[in-house]
């Protein structure tokens, strides 16, 4: 039976696709019957796969031009004329039309010619051979994420990548780029709609051939899409009223819910000026990823739940102001706690201890050192092990004080001191000034006390 898969995808705009069946290649080699346009007959894809792999377009330099004359003749052997516009000396795009009746929409077929270069000590066949060997194809390109990175700092110089954008004080503006090698890949990637794309349909389409070493089969796709961890429903903002699930749990990296009858599998993602979804439903073959480059989840949601009905064939619901109206009253409700905060301050208390008496180096056991420091005749602290953690800290009241973050992207926190009877500090305490503050700013779960010195 061949099975349907649906892809749509928000980068900057949405697109859908259908995929068929993949390509299966088991201990022989199955070859596909193809009508090329404008000639019966059939032909044998393979060798052309090989042709093609076997051209070197490492990038950099990149060199597709040779690519593009292979293709330009192939399409040519079927009367399709395309162009060739070289962009700089041996780097080439080819663009090629085949003219519709105009009774349907367009489709584009989009993809690049260069690769990634290959590390021939690592590889166990010449990468650019297209050997066969065990019934597997060994080739650079032949399966590829070539536009996923685990951080930032692996971005190639030039690359077309999205700039973050977040508010900085309740502005809207653009923002460094996390540096997420202490977390990446457990904690985030950067990637594209096309590196997406595989993502999805290889967990989509996961079968009995899928079953080979290093393979996403069905047992461990069930195993992902079981849930380990039962979750509490929360009531939603009365203009979200219809997205209230029935059930809801935590799988292996993926919330398992359900949406309009439908099992709904899903993620977020989110790094600073970018937050991102994916949302699966296995039993229609779907699946919605959306990419942006703002720190706006209702925005994301509104697009993917759009789609979603789109797809499921739901009435068409307008989810930006719904999604805008549960924004506001989040807004509003943090305004509010962020009021009785201030309201609650006593500004004629001071300090139990000196400035300097709370200087020093402090250790929680779960995140390790920081360290608190007199500097222009005020305190700074600043955690060892997160660049963006260094901040300033104001006197509050009694021996409470807000850490103001020099990187102002980050949600301030109080920093409480507990002192001992005989006046030495026993722990500090923390907790994020606004409830605005993203979860995984985590302060509260932090107890750090003072180190010691042996």
């Amino acid at each position: 039976m061949k099975t349907l898969f649906r892809l749509a995808f928000v980068a900057l705009l949405a697109i859908a696709g259908a995929l068929g069946d993949p390509a299966t290649i088991g201990t022989t080699l199955a070859r596909a019957q193809m009508t090329p346009t404008g000639s019966p007959g059939t032909i044998d894809p393979l060798p052309l796969l090989q042709e093609y792999l076997r051209i070197d377009t490492s990038n950099p330099p990149g060199n597709e031009m040779r690519t593009a004359r292979f293709l330009e003749a192939l399409l040519a052997k079927d009367g399709i004329t395309s162009e060739i516009i070289e962009i700089a000396p041996g780097r080439a795009d080819l663009v090629a039309r085949i003219p519709g009746d105009g009774t349907k929409k367009a489709l584009l077929l989009f993809s690049h010619m260069d690769v990634v270069q290959a590390d021939r000590s690592r590889w166990s066949a010449d990468p650019f051979a297209a050997t066969i060997k065990d019934g597997y194809l060994y080739a650079r390109g032949s399966l590829d994420m070539k536009t996923t990175v685990p951080n930032p700092s692996a971005l190639p110089a030039g690359a077309n990548a999205a700039t973050p954008h977040g508010k900085v004080d309740g502005v809207l503006r653009v923002v460094a780029p996390d540096d997420a090698d202490n977390i990446a890949a457990a904690g985030g990637i950067l990637s594209s709609a096309h590196d997406m794309a595989r993502w999805v349909t290889a967990l989509l389409q996961a079968g009995p051939s899928a079953a080979t070493a290093g393979g996403i089969t069905p047992r461990l796709v069930q195993e992902l899409w079981t849930g380990h961890t039962l979750m509490p429903i929360a009531e939603p903002a009365p203009s979200l009223a219809a997205l209230k699930p029935r059930f809801l749990s935590y799988g292996l990296g993926f919330n398992l819910t359900d949406y309009r009858g439908r099992k709904l599998v899903t993620h977020t993602g989110g790094l600073s000026g970018m937050v991102s979804r994916v949302a699966l439903v296995p039993e229609e073959g779907l699946a919605v990823v959306v990419l942006t480059n703002q720190e706006s989840g209702g925005g994301r949601d509104a697009i993917a739940y759009r789609l979603l009905d789109a797809f499921l064939g739901a009435p068409p619901t307008d989810w930006i102001p719904a999604f805008a109206e549960a924004e506001r009253r989040g807004e509003e409700q943090a305004r509010s706690v962020e009021a009785g905060h201030k309201a609650a301050r006593t500004t004629t208390s001071k300090p139990s201890l000196p400035l300097a008496g709370y200087a020093g180096r402090y250790r929680d056991a779960w995140y390790g050192e920081v360290a608190i420091a007199m500097e222009g005749g005020h305190l700074v602290l600043r955690f060892s092990r997160s660049a963006s953690l260094t901040g300033d800290l104001d006197h509050w009241h009694y021996d409470t004080f807000l850490a103001r973050w020099r990187d102002r992207t980050v949600p301030d926190a109080f920093v409480t001191f507990s002192l001992r009877p005989d006046g030495t500090i026993d722990a500090i305490k923390m907790e994020a000034f606004s409830p605005a503050a993203d979860f995984s700013y985590d302060y509260q779960d932090l107890r750090l006390e003072p180190v010691r010195e042996k």
